[in-house]
């Protein structure tokens, strides 16, 4: 599908995705008892490291997080383990419950859900919360699934299940069944292109499903079974290992444009392993190990050979996987025994070998980049659509110069054409370096080219894709579903002949059955006069016709006669392929060796159902109703390719339809024929003719009553939208079974989501085969769906909730600081809030400079499900204040940033109390200051050199200066990002407003006005405990501080420390260390515990600059405990009091 892969056989499982380090590669016990993980750093090739983790583990799946990843095994214990860490020392952190074992595993392109199959269903994980969120068992797609696969956009996964042959689509958004398929084949892997488009491949097929409705777009022949398909980087090919154990063909080559394939040469084995390089080339393995190069022409020519190594030899090689850039992978990694060795794909360079302790699985991860896109692929380019319908994905993949996928560029879609309506018309890349959009055709565009650009990394690359309006039509097959009609056969159907058996030098007609095809147009009309080309593909015989026309009801018909077998061969399997203009159809016709004048015959025993009676319902498509083992009469050996045709008997027209789905079904390498049987319209009973090999007659009886329902057809109720609160129009859903026929009394599932509320609900459909949901809409805004499932219909309700924004609030950003062109540090944000108070998601915040000069990264932002939405802000070229105004449902709130030139950044709400930390200063305090731009190369804080002496007012090159007068430094810090500078404002400068200069050496100068200077500012020293509660710092009467283990007593004076207290008696001044008895004199009152206490004395402390000491009576009657509070107030000399921070003691 895309380049986020996990292709898992026997001796294989390789991955290639995101992470953000080197390329790595994870190896896995696979099948063995072994519980290690090792890594392997591919750059340089060496050893990592060993991790303990589980038996049966079988790959490893990275996430978003370039630091975890997830273990997959077949434990029905511990299924998935989280493994975290730098590569490549990773540990076991977690282990998830999936209620079964994995047999497979998918990531999402965005890497943010990781689906698991296994025996018991099908689990869903959450790699962000690490949460399994849906259980095996929980979702119904089929028993025993085999295989996954997850959409481009990251919204689905589809799931097989070859037991019941059907193919399901999951909605990753709610967990939920988005809708259902059953197939015409048996199916093994399903695998999605990076077009977007779904190919579900088993024996003798690959069908191409449509990745929304999952209706069959195209059927392509294969002679064999093919595995998981691998996608060319240009979308054009697929390249697939045959499963089919008997066939000599090893390899198929997928013409996904013609919808043909191509056989590899007959090697005489079939790969073990297959790993794609780049849209030429591929390597596989032999089962004896040996390496092979194969080559994919450009005609859809497909052709291997042994690889040349320039080197030594490695040896028999167990398995391979490629590192996985992007369009071309550069190395590709060999598993030899219990060594690893790293074959250059361009040089064919082999390196030294890498040792590990067993031979295991190799998960393969590639990394991921974010340093801009060097290169583009894009998907879907050209479309043809019909008028009033929705595209194909337009998908672009971003990749850098490395080859990496670039995640988080920037991709905006757009269209000149008015009236179309683009999806996603802007996002960025996901974690697979893709984005993905569609485009709505309206009813009123009916023909036409409409062209869609993409433009990627702010225009550092580009795609453009044309969607042309009108038919649709499908070369290859069928079948078509026109809205409201039933399906259409079109282009090249085979309609008898296929599956014969014949002796050897007999001809077809000898069963009076010829090789017939017919030739439908993309409306389903018999084309005429086409001439259909035959040729024997493989075999040994001769076409009786090279060439026919089809004749007015568009046949055409061909005889194959067979030519002698080989001594000691009892059969052989003969490949005849019709074409025209680029549509095929491929017939197996089987010679059988004659005993000596008698013709070769098969010997034919019924498997099932032994009494030769089937009961069905209308509509139904029976697995396995009527089976076969067909063997050779000569010696008992199985007979692949023998077709089964039913038919009804009965001679009622009605019943024409009963078939075996696909029309003839083939026998398997084991000789099983198996019938899955459509069963039509019709209640009632017939006898069914079954016709073997086109020789061999036998008769069942079957028996038809009504079927469950298999439709569903929404009748109204979406999409619709209300206000939070309001009712919802009726959901109406109208049941059917696979017949057409209504089907009243069905019970009926609603999955609705929890936080809507029910009005009304009808759990049994009603006389017309409808039931109907009336909702209340949800209090959280947003799109949400709600799904109706009846039998295996499902119906999809889509609901919008209007966002009703009642209140707007910040949650960070604000007064912050920047330099001119760059981007500010933290993004801003806002929480809107509903009327009710809760947080509302989906609702639209407009982010607009209304003053200053700067820009925002998002305009226009949704909330998420915590009512956030936020954007990134940079300064523009002008320094200043800067005002942005987010805005949403009419409220508003506004934003005050400051753009400064590169130099000191600072405000007047940048000055705080040294001791307190709470806002303002006076003078003579001591005064902190934060300011961007003065710790520059500082880690921690540089303080003043001298132990004894005056401050000094230049430090690490940074001076501050209030009205021109140099104020002394204490410290200059730079602490976690914080920068600051500690100083003591000059006494010279008086109440009011100041202005502050702040100059540094390398950064310039800055000043800033109106800093507000108070009279007073008093801030008691204090210091948090490790619970975080804020201590006073105090010395009791001997000198030791006061702390937990050493409390102050009660009735004892005891000492706190302050500043910006003012003036003393006698005076002191700037830079002037404290004097014994030397008093405030402002007045101060002081108080414990919430009472007035007496005040010993306040002055200044000797010794020191900016401090004072505060000595307090411990009340004798006071309450004791460990957080007593303290206060501190000074007189203003307006008279008001102006109290100090607060502050515990304690007391015993």
């Amino acid at each position: 599908m895309h380049r986020k892969w996990l292709c898992i056989s026997a001796a294989l499982t390789c991955l290639v995705s995101q992470a953000a380090f080197a390329r790595n590669i994870f190896v896995t016990s696979g099948d063995s008892a072994n519980p290690t993980v090792s890594t392997i750093n591919v750059q340089p090739f060496s050893f990592g490291a060993n991790t303990g983790a589980i038996s049966g583990g079988f790959a490893v799946l990275p996430t978003s997080n370039p630091q975890k990843f997830y273990l997959i095994s077949r434990s029905a214990t511990d299924t998935v383990l989280v493994l975290e860490g730098r590569f490549p020392n990773v540990a076991v952190t977690k282990r998830l419950q999936t209620s079964g074992g994995a047999s497979a595993a998918r990531v999402t392109p965005d890497g943010r859900r990781i689906v698991v199959v296994g025996p018991n269903g099908v689990a869903v994980i959450d790699t962000v919360s690490d949460l399994v969120v849906v259980q095996m068992g929980v979702i119904d797609a089929g028993s025993t699934p085999v295989s996954v696969a997850t959409s481009v956009d990251s919204t689905r996964a589809y799931v097989v299940s070859a037991s019941t042959g059907r193919v399901t689509a999951i909605n990753l958004t709610n967990n939920t069944i988005a809708t259902s398929a059953q197939l015409n084949i048996n199916p093994s892997a399903v695998s999605v292109a990076p077009t977007g488009v779904v190919y579900v491949s088993g024996q003798n097929g690959i069908v191409e499903l449509d990745p929304v409705t999952l209706s069959t777009r195209a059927n392509i022949a294969i002679a064999g079974a093919a595995a998981d398909l691998q996608f060319t980087t240009d979308g054009r090919f697929a390249v697939a290992r045959n499963s089919a154990t008997f066939s000599s063909r090893g390899a198929f080559l997928i013409d996904l444009l013609n919808r043909r394939t191509a056989d590899i040469q007959n090697l005489g084995f079939t790969f073990s392993n297959i790993a794609l390089v780049d849209n030429r080339t591929a390597y596989g393995i032999s089962p004896q190990g040996t390496l092979y190069v194969l080559s994919l022409g450009t005609d859809g020519t497909f052709t291997a050979a042994v690889a040349q190594i320039s080197g030594a030899n490695p040896g028999a090689i167990r398995e391979i996987a490629t590192s996985g850039e992007l369009p071309r992978a550069q190395s590709l990694i060999l598993s030899v025994g219990q060594f690893l060795y790293r074959l250059d794909t361009t040089t064919t360079e082999i390196s030294e070998p890498v040792f590990v302790n067993f031979p295991g699985n190799l998960s393969v991860v590639s990394p991921l980049s974010s340093v801009g896109a060097a290169g583009v692929l894009s998907y879907n380019t050209t479309q043809t659509v019909a008028s009033g319908t929705t595209s194909l994905p337009l998908v672009v993949q971003a990749y850098d110069a490395s080859g990496l996928p670039v995640s988080g560029t920037s991709v905006q879609f757009t269209s000149a054409t008015p009236g179309v309506t683009i999806a996603a018309p802007s996002g960025q890349t996901d974690a697979s370096g893709f984005a993905v959009t569609t485009v709505a055709i309206p009813a009123s565009i009916t023909t036409g080219a409409i062209t869609v650009n993409a433009s990627i990394a702010n225009g550092q690359r580009s795609a453009t894709f044309t969607i042309n309006v009108g038919d649709p039509a499908l070369p290859g097959g069928g079948p078509v579903t026109p809205p409201g009609g039933t399906p259409l056969l079109t282009g090249l159907q085979i309609v008898l002949g296929q599956g014969q058996v014949v002796s050897e030098n007999f001809s077809t007609a000898f069963n009076a059955e010829a090789l017939q095809v017919r030739l439908y147009d993309s409306a389903g009309r018999p084309v005429a006069n086409s001439p259909i080309t035959w040729t024997l593909v493989q075999g040994n015989g001769s076409v009786n016709a090279l060439s026919v026309a089809t004749d007015i009801d568009g046949f055409a018909s061909a005889n194959f006669t067979a030519s002698s077998l080989p001594g000691g061969v009892s059969f052989a399997t003969n490949t005849i392929r019709a074409s025209a203009g680029g549509q095929e159809a491929t017939f197996y016709v089987t010679a059988l060796r004659r005993l000596r004048d008698a013709p070769g015959s098969i010997n034919v025993q019924v498997v099932a159902p032994q009494d030769r009676i089937i009961n069905a319902r209308t509509g139904d498509i029976v697995r396995n109703a009527i089976q076969f083992r067909i063997v050779t009469t000569l010696d008992s050996t199985p007979v692949p390719f023998v077709g089964l045709r039913v038919f009804s008997s009965s001679g009622d027209s009605s019943f024409a339809g009963v078939q075996c789905q696909g029309g003839t079904a083939l026998s398997d390498a084991t000789g099983l024929l198996s019938c899955d049987l459509v069963v039509g319209a019709r209640q009632g009973s017939i006898n069914l003719a079954a016709l073997v090999g086109s020789v061999t007659r036998f008769d069942f009886t079957l028996n038809i009553t009504l079927g469950l329902p298999a439709t569903a057809r929404i009748l109204g109720g979406t999409p619709q939208s209300g206000n939070p609160g309001s009712a919802s129009t009726p959901l109406t859903v109208q049941f059917s079974d696979a017949g057409g026929n209504i089907t009243p009394g069905a019970p009926v599932t609603w999955d609705i989501p929890a936080l809507v509320t029910i009005q009304s609900i009808q759990r049994e459909t009603d006389l017309n085969g409808q039931a109907a949901a009336t909702l209340i809409f949800p209090a959280t805004a947003g799109s949400f769906t709600v799904s109706a499932r009846s039998g295996t219909a499902v119906a999809t309700f889509t609901l919008n909730t209007n966002a009703v924004a009642g209140s707007i609030n910040k949650t960070g950003g604000d007064q912050q600081i920047a330099i001119v062109g760059q981007a500010f540090s933290q993004q801003i944000g806002v929480r809107v809030l509903n009327s009710q108070g809760q947080n509302l998601s989906g609702a639209t915040v407009s982010f607009a400079v209304t003053s200053g000069s700067a820009t925002v990264s998002t305009p226009s932002a949704t909330t998420g499900t915590d009512g956030i939405a936020s954007t990134a802000v940079t300064a523009g070229s002008s320094a200043g204040p800067v005002v942005i105004t987010a805005t949403s449902g009419g409220t508003q709130v506004t934003f005050g940033l400051t753009v400064r030139l590169a130099g000191p950044a600072f405000t007047p709400a940048s000055f705080l109390n040294g001791a307190g930390f709470q806002p303002g200063i006076s003078p003579g305090s001591i005064a902190y200051i934060r300011v961007a731009g003065v710790g520059t190369g500082i880690r921690g804080s540089v303080t003043a050199p001298t132990i004894v002496g005056p401050l000094p007012t230049r430090l690490a090159d940074v001076e501050v200066l209030f009205n021109n007068i140099a104020a002394p430094i204490y410290s200059v810090s730079n602490i976690n990002g914080e920068e600051s500078v500690v100083v003591q404002v000059p006494f010279e400068v008086t109440a009011g407003a100041a202005t502050v200069t702040i100059r540094t050496a390398g950064g310039g100068s800055t000043t800033v006005e109106n800093v507000q200077i108070s009279a007073v500012k008093p801030g008691v020293f204090t210091y948090a405990d490790a619970s975080g509660v804020t201590y006073g710092v105090a010395t009791r009467p001997d000198g030791s501080y006061v702390s937990a283990s050493n409390p102050a007593r009660r009735g004892e004076n005891v000492r706190i420390f302050a500043t910006g207290l003012g003036q003393t008696s006698p005076a002191t001044g700037t830079n002037r260390v404290g004097l014994d008895n030397q008093p405030v004199a402002a007045a101060l009152i002081v108080g414990v515990n919430n009472s007035g206490t007496r005040l010993v004395s306040a002055q200044s402390l000797a010794g020191t600059v900016g401090v004072y000491v505060i000595t307090l009576e411990i009340p004798a009657n006071t309450q004791t405990g460990p957080n007593q509070p303290i206060g501190l107030a000074v007189t203003r000399p307006d008279g008001q009091l102006e109290f100090a921070n607060g502050a515990f003691l304690p007391i015993q």
